[in-house]
């Protein structure tokens, strides 16, 4: 071989090194981007669920359900906590039961939501979870201490959240 052949050898040795280099690089880069999209649409879409609690005139008492953020929430566990015990399928019956073992007479009315596992509550969407009409006034707020609420959802990348509902104090 003559010094000249050694020396383009070199040359090209080193080119493709260089390529290989700026080639890893690029794909690092490019890896790199595709992870901070994908935690961006996490993010972007993550649900939020909050509640509230009103009590209008002294003998409405309601607790309203809603997604404060920017995703659906797929609820997949929903449970009620009368007292000190967790109840799986809670109904509008029951809440009256437990509203009269206050020591508050009828008449009064309950609606009380139960939702069908798995549910989807869109963001901006709220449902009312619970609201009692008294005939009696300024009671409202005596059987609020007996309910609570646990809630497990879901965003739409599988990420589990938990929203506790405690029972109210004043």
């Amino acid at each position: 071989m003559n010094a000249s052949c050694v020396g383009q050898l070199s040359a090209s040795v080193y080119i493709a090194c260089c390529s290989m280099i700026i080639a890893l690089c690029a794909l690092f880069v490019s890896i790199s981007q595709m992870l901070i999209q994908r935690r961006h649409n996490q993010l972007s879409v993550r649900p939020f669920l909050d509640y509230n609690r009103a009590v209008n005139n002294g003998a409405c008492w309601k607790v309203e359900l809603f997604n404060a953020g920017a995703g659906p929430a797929f609820i997949t566990d929903f449970k009620v906590l009368l007292g000190n015990e967790l109840i799986s399928s809670p109904s509008s019956q029951l809440f009256s039961s437990a509203i009269i073992a206050t020591g508050i007479p009828p008449p009064h009315t309950v609606c009380a939501y139960q939702p069908a596992l798995p549910k989807s509550i869109k963001a901006g969407e709220s449902k009312v979870l619970l609201e009692f009409n008294l005939a009696v006034v300024n009671l409202a707020g005596k059987p609020s201490n007996k309910f609570g609420w646990q809630i497990g959802y879901e965003s739409i990348y599988g990420e589990k959240y938990t929203l506790n509902i405690p029972r109210y104090t004043d």
